[in-house]
This record gives C-alpha cells, sequence and structure tokens, in this order.
C-alpha cells in the first residue's frame, strides 16, 4: 500500500510540529478492500491503511478522516504536534476530542501535551448498513456481550468484528490475528451472526504500546467499518465504580474516552461488568411496588400549554406536567413517555420498584437506561435497588429545530460554559438559548412567579447582551416527587430537556466536579453526571458535560478574562437580590477566590468590595474553617500558594470551626431526641 514508515524514521526527533493526514481513499489489492491514506509526521511520510475482505469492502467510508485522527491522536498528543486532515471528519467526534479527550488527557497526563485539530468538519452522516458490532476479545467477553445483546435486546447483536491493531507483535501478528478470525468465526457461527476482519498496518506503522493507546486503535478501526455499524459495542473489564482519568492505563478512563467517540451515524457503547451482571439477574415485578406512567398527551393552562402523564405511585394517580409558554407548545413532545421516565427513576431505585410505560420510549434512550445507567446505579449504590423498566420501544423520527442550550443561573458553573460554549469553533454546537426551569431547582413559596422574574431578568440582561434566546419551563415533579433536588437534579434536567427533543439538538449541562471525580452517591447525583448524561440521550437530543476539565478555581480564573462576567455573575443563594450578597457560602467561595486572583475589584459590579475589604481576614477564616469542603479546599489552597492567610484569620477560623463544632453536636442531641419521640 505505499511507502511506509520504518521504525527508525519514529525514533527521529521530528522537525515539522504538525501531523498532515491526505486524502482518504479505497483501492483493492489481493483479495482485501483497503482504506489508505499518506500521512506525514514530521519530516516522515508514510501510508496508513486498514483493510476488510473484498466482499465486505461496502464498510469502509473514503472521504472520511475520522479513523486517521483517531489513530493518531496519541502520537500527536504525546509528541507535542498539531493535525491537519485534507478530508472532514465528524462534527462531533471533533467536538468530543477539542472539549474533552485533549483537555483532560493532557491536564491529567505529564506525557501528553494539548493539541489542535486543523480538520474541516461535517454533520452529514455516513450511509451504513446498520449493523451492531462487538469486537472479539476472546471467546468468554464476547459471549457476555452476545448474551446481554440477545435477539430480544433493543440493539441486538449481529456482527462480530476481529481488529489487528497492533495488540500481536511483530512477526507473529499475521498468524495470531488469522488464529482470531478463524475463532471468532466459529463463535459466531454458533450464534447466528456475522464476522468482519479489519487489518491494519497500525501496529508497524507507530511506535507505541498497545495497552496505552488501545482504546483509541480500537475506536479507529471501529470508525474505518463506519459503513456497516450504526452501533458499536466497547468491551471493557472496568465497572463503572473503577473509572479514572489519573491512572496511567488508560483503559480506566474508557467511560470518559469512548462518550463521544461515535459520531452522527454511528453509536459507540462501552459492555463492562454492569450490564452481564444485571443482566444475569431476574427482575422483581409486583403489583403493589409499580411505578405506571400514562400515555403523554397536551393540556392548556393559564401561563402555557403542558405536556402531561398520568402517574399512579403508591397506589395513587396524580399528574405529572411539564409546561411552556404557548408560542413553544409545538415543541413538546408527546408521542413517548421520555421526558416522565428519567424523574422517576430515582424513586424506583430508592423502592426497589417497576417502572411500567403506556407509551413507547426513544429506542437509544430505553437501551442506555436499561443496559447502563439502571444497573450501574443499583450496582455501586448501598441504599438503591435494581429496578425493572418495562416498555415499548419507537424509532419514530422527531423533526427538530436544532436548538442549543443549557441552564442559566449566573453562577461560575453557569458562567464557564456560557463563556466556552458561545466562542466554540464548532458553528453546529454553538449555544442558542439559555433555558431557567422550575423542576425543584427554586425554593420559594411562589416558583411560578419566581420562574418568570428570572427569566425576564436573565433576557433582559445577559440574554440581550449576548444575543441568546431565553426560555422558560415549569413543572409540578417537586410536588409530586418531594426529593433533594441536589440528590436527583441531572434526572429532572434531562426531563424539561426530553420534553422538547422537536426543539434542542443538544444541551450542555454545567458540571460542578471534575471528569476524574466519579461516584456513586444516593444523596448528589452530581458525581456521576459524566455517566448519567450518556445515558439520557436520544437519536434527537444530545446531552454533554460542560467544564469538567477545569476545577472551579481554574473556571474562576479563566472567567476573570470575560467581561460579561463581571456584570453577570451571580453564584449568590439568593437568586432575587439584583447584587450577590457577599454572606452565603457561595459568595464567600466565589470573592475569596477573586480576591486571591488579585481580580475582586472587576467584579464591583456584582459584589460588595468594599465590604470584603473591611472584612478580609473574617472571609479568609470563613475558608479556612471550612476547607475540608471540596470547593472550599480549593480556594483554601489557592490562598496558601499565594501566602494569603494571615494570623488573624488562623485565629478567627479557629473559633468559627469551635463554634460550628458546638453547634454540630446540639443539632445531634436535638435529632436523637426526636427521633426517641417519634
Amino acid at each position: 500500500m505505499g511507502e511506509e514508515f520504518s521504525k527508525a524514521d519514529f525514533a527521529e526527533n521530528v522537525i515539522r510540529r504538525v501531523i498532515q493526514i491526505g486524502s482518504v481513499t479505497t483501492a483493492e489489492k489481493e483479495g482485501r478492500a483497503y482504506l489508505a491514506a499518506s500521512v506525514r509526521i514530521g519530516e516522515k511520510r508514510g501510508m496508513l491503511w486498514f483493510s476488510v475482505p473484498c466482499e465486505q469492502r461496502e464498510a469502509l467510508a473514503p472521504g472520511r478522516s475520522d479513523a486517521f485522527v483517531t489513530a493518531l491522536l496519541p502520537t500527536a498528543m504525546r509528541d507535542g504536534l498539531d493535525i491537519e486532515a485534507q478530508d472532514p471528519m465528524s462534527e462531533q467526534l471533533h467536538f468530543h476530542y477539542h472539549h474533552t479527550v485533549i483537555p483532560i488527557l493532557s491536564g491529567v497526563r505529564d506525557v501528553y501535551h494539548e493539541i489542535e485539530l486543523f480538520v474541516p468538519t461535517t454533520t452529514q452522516a455516513v450511509k451504513n448498513a446498520g449493523a451492531v458490532v462487538t469486537g472479539y476479545s476472546g471467546d468468554s467477553e464476547t459471549m457476555s456481550v452476545v448474551r446481554s445483546h440477545g435477539a430480544d435486546c433493543e440493539y441486538p447483536l449481529t456482527h462480530i468484528a476481529v481488529f489487528n491493531a497492533g495488540e500481536f507483535d511483530g512477526k507473529e501478528s499475521r498468524r495470531r490475528f488469522s488464529e482470531a478470525v478463524s475463532a471468532a468465526e466459529r463463535l459466531a457461527k454458533k450464534h447466528s451472526l456475522k464476522v468482519i476482519d479489519v487489518d491494519t498496518n497500525l501496529g508497524e506503522l507507530l511506535l507505541e504500546n498497545y495497552d496505552e493507546v488501545k482504546p483509541f486503535r480500537i475506536s479507529a478501526c471501529a470508525l474505518a467499518i463506519r459503513g456497516a455499524a450504526s452501533c458499536f459495542l466497547f468491551t471493557t473489564p472496568f465497572s463503572f465504580a473503577e473509572y479514572r482519568c489519573d491512572r496511567e492505563e488508560l483503559e480506566s478512563a474508557e467511560p470518559c474516552l469512548i462518550h463521544g467517540e461515535g459520531t452522527e451515524d454511528l453509536k459507540y457503547y462501552l459492555v463492562g461488568p454492569e450490564t452481564v451482571e444485571f443482566e444475569a439477574k431476574a427482575c422483581k415485578r409486583s403489583e403493589e411496588n409499580r411505578i405506571v406512567l400514562g400515555a403523554p398527551y397536551l393540556e392548556t393552562s393559564e401561563s402555557g400549554v403542558r405536556l402531561c402523564s398520568d402517574v399512579t405511585l403508591h397506589g395513587k394517580s396524580e399528574t405529572v406536567w411539564i409546561e411552556v409558554s404557548p408560542e413553544n407548545a409545538k415543541y413538546l413532545t408527546d408521542d413517548r413517555l421520555d421526558a416522565f421516565v428519567l424523574p422517576f427513576l430515582p424513586t424506583a431505585w430508592a423502592e426497589g420498584a417497576e417502572i411500567v410505560c403506556e407509551a413507547p420510549v426513544s429506542r437509544r434512550l430505553l437501551y442506555q437506561l436499561k443496559h447502563y445507567e439502571i444497573p450501574a446505579v443499583a450496582k455501586h449504590t448501598a441504599a438503591f435497588s435494581e429496578v425493572c423498566l418495562t416498555a415499548e420501544p419507537t424509532d419514530d423520527k422527531l423533526p427538530f429545530e436544532g436548538c442549543v442550550a443549557t441552564g442559566w443561573t449566573g453562577g461560575v458553573d453557569s458562567m464557564y460554559t456560557l463563556m466556552t460554549m458561545l466562542k466554540t469553533t464548532e458553528p453546529a454546537y454553538r449555544l442558542t438559548h439559555l433555558l431557567v426551569y422550575n423542576c425543584g431547582t427554586l425554593e420559594s413559596d411562589h416558583n411560578e412567579e419566581l420562574l418568570h422574574f428570572l427569566a425576564q431578568r436573565a433576557q433582559n440582561g445577559i440574554g440581550r447582551e449576548t444575543g441568546l434566546q431565553l426560555m422558560w419551563i415549569n413543572s409540578n415533579l417537586q410536588e409530586i416527587l418531594n426529593e433533594p433536588y441536589i440528590a436527583v437534579a441531572v434526572y429532572r434536567m434531562g426531563a424539561m430537556l426530553l420534553a422538547l427533543q422537536k426543539k434542542f439538538r443538544m444541551y450542555y449541562h454545567s458540571s460542578g466536579y471534575q471528569f476524574d471525580v466519579l461516584a456513586f452517591d444516593e444523596t448528589h447525583c452530581a458525581y456521576h453526571d459524566m455517566m448519567t448524561l450518556q445515558n439520557i440521550c436520544t437519536d434527537t437530543t444530545e446531552f454533554y458535560s460542560s467544564g469538567g476539565t477545569r476545577s472551579r478555581i481554574g473556571k474562576i480564573c479563566e472567567l476573570t478574562g470575560y467581561e460579561t462576567s463581571y456584570r453577570y455573575l451571580h453564584p449568590c443563594i439568593y437568586t432575587t437580590n439584583s447584587k450577590n450578597c457577599g454572606r452565603c457560602p457561595k459568595c464567600i467561595r466565589t470573592m475569596t477566590a477573586l480576591y486571591a486572583l488579585g481580580a475582586l475589584q472587576k467584579y464591583s459590579e456584582v459584589f460588595d468590595t468594599e465590604e470584603f475589604e473591611k472584612n478580609r481576614d473574617r472571609y479568609i477564616a470563613d475558608v479556612v474553617a471550612n476547607r475540608q469542603n471540596q470547593h472550599y479546599g480549593e480556594v483554601y489552597s489557592l490562598l496558601l500558594q499565594q501566602n494569603m492567610i494571615t494570623e488573624k484569620a488562623r485565629v478567627l477560623a479557629s473559633r468559627i470551626a469551635a463554634t460550628q463544632a458546638v453547634v454540630a453536636r446540639n443539632r445531634e442531641m436535638l435529632l436523637e431526641k426526636w427521633r426517641e419521640k417519634q
């Protein structure tokens, strides 16, 4: 297939700081069909190729650089080389690499550098044969996928792919690859599946440890056959609870790396221990322990139009609704129950209940919930039990406008998302809307009035300045499900967006924690929102976690260069105040961080900076006293670095901590007395 690199070539110092990928074409030779592109790394040139048997030539997709960019990404990041490509890559994949993979890997691993992708993008899908494929990884592991993705699965397995991506060593590679193909064919024959073998010269071309780059190599091979596959099942030995971004082995970061590596026409899923174990267990069903979601319908209210479902919970029927203004009523999705399944999941987990849907659920959402979200959360959360979800899948396509939204609170996370997603280079991913919603976020005696007040204020302020449209969404979810909002936030937010799939193509959820923090806690779903967001996507609406590559301090530091934040940053818990109170925990942390960064005076329009200067030691003391809290701890570390903690602040901090300890003891005593009376 043309001139290839030698290992000696790769050992030489790179002269030009770029990797260039030529046009991606196909050719046939000796019974194989090749997908190939010329590659230039520094001053070294060669040809990178993927091949399949000629009878499977339609699996290859020429004119797309996705597989080649993916295969070369570890080399580029390791050597600090930007990537240029002649042919376009999927805009979805480009976005994922640019906003997630490259920042994360370069941030947590010293061997990787942050690079740029100078590659044209496209949102046009590649026509494929609709195959559901998994990579062959030995009989036992592949069998687990076969069992969990049989005929009764929403995405039943159709193909086993064997990749020669560099796993086999040197001269033995072709022989061992041939043996793997034969073993896969025997297994496939038993289960009426087909085999597709993908040979490559990745192992000969790139001097990399296969285990180090395995996720990228496998992904590249899957992208090379996207003309066949619409769904690729990526096997992993890691449980979601074992996910880490800071380990040496990239396999443990697969939930982050693989999510988003799909394209407009190819979906990726991890198949790990949760899927197999959950499928092997019997689901308990009973009339007494059942949540029934009635078919959705529309209803006019005094202030708008509501998407409703009559829900039977604990033997009692309640009408659950999600409301929008009359002009947005046409976007309500009333032919499926997507929006109503999500908010009832935490209740079902807590009670080990069955959810029965009397109308369809989008196939992709149903699959993701049943095979990933439900088993992972149930398995790793001690207080939760298994949940049965019964629904018919629907493949009906929804018309949609393709708008892009994020929720607006004015806080640090929200403002950071606004800043970054307004300037993104991918046009289809640029923000168009800010949402203000009531799904448990508001706590007042007049939530509806408060919702409209906040939306109007945002429209007249941040909306007018940025050119973004404001939209309010109301609901009675908190009245029906009286749960702490912080425990269910991502599911409530997801419900709001899935009610409006005809409007929104994607939503950016402002993450409060970095991607390397993944934990399962029934009191705080934000610790696993990175996983949940990928599991609540549909074929119409995608969810992305925004800001997970930065710490809270990192976000604040970047915001200090964003002038719009000087006028609209509002982390205060008192949402109706025109100015931040300066006394609540969020204000204290934010003001003290801005002071430590030397930027507090920039925010004199939204904070009482004179009050802070008068009581600076008291603010610092509060941070020191509460440094065990993660967000306070970040500010504390910054103050230490800047040598800003005075002796007076330390003394005050000791007094604050002592007072807090007394209050905590008294609170516990009162609670114990209350329990005894009960």
